[in-house]
């Protein structure tokens, strides 16, 4: 993500299960890109809501490997930059609407 001021990435300190990977990068843009809501979002917090969705989805697995693998993955994820980036969606009419 680039904002005006700073480039920001989110990375991983190590290497990452897929399927964690997968669960918080799918959480992180669907709390980030919320449909047809328009406002401001802070990164640290639509990170925040992504680890808990995978929280919570760990919690439901049997397989105790599997809850293991990503629960140390999702503790790899780091933002570096600012966490109070204020992300705002503007929707704009097109000539077709």
């Amino acid at each position: 993500m680039v904002s005006k001021e700073r480039l920001l990435v989110i990375a991983t300190q190590r290497a990452v299960d897929d399927q964690a990977c997968r669960w918080f990068f799918e959480a992180l843009y669907a709390d980030l890109l919320p449909g047809p809501k328009v406002g401001g979002r802070y990164l640290s917090t639509a990170i925040q809501a992504a680890s808990d969705t995978v929280l919570g989805r760990v919690a439901r697995l049997t397989d105790e490997n599997a809850r293991d693998r990503i629960l140390r993955s999702l503790s790899a994820f780091v933002l570096y930059g600012g966490p109070t980036m204020h992300l705002e969606l503007t929707f704009r009419r097109g000539a077709n609407d």
